[in-house]
């Protein structure tokens, strides 16, 4: 990845917040909407709230997107390569 921000690790993804770290915080987030689906993106509008809470794009949060942000929980999105 480098030093470009609009490229995508895993670990930036899990930063659902985009505060520069995975923590207590993205999953207090992903919580807030668990077992909620994924809401419509607003006409107009670029949110990547709604995608990044949905780590597996499979249209729901779930165990599935707590866990995928639980793998890179404490790391920096400058660890992206």
């Amino acid at each position: 990845m480098g030093d470009n921000p609009n490229v995508y690790c895993d670990t930036r993804r899990a930063d659902v917040n985009d505060d520069g770290f995975v923590n207590t915080v993205d999953l207090a987030m992903l919580g807030h909407h668990f077992l909620e689906p994924v809401p419509p993106p607003t006409p107009g509008y670029v949110d990547p709230m709604p995608t990044r809470l949905d780590q597996n794009r499979d249209g729901m949060i779930n165990v599935i997107d707590v866990a995928m942000v639980g793998k890179h929980f404490l790391h920096d999105v400058h660890e992206c390569h």
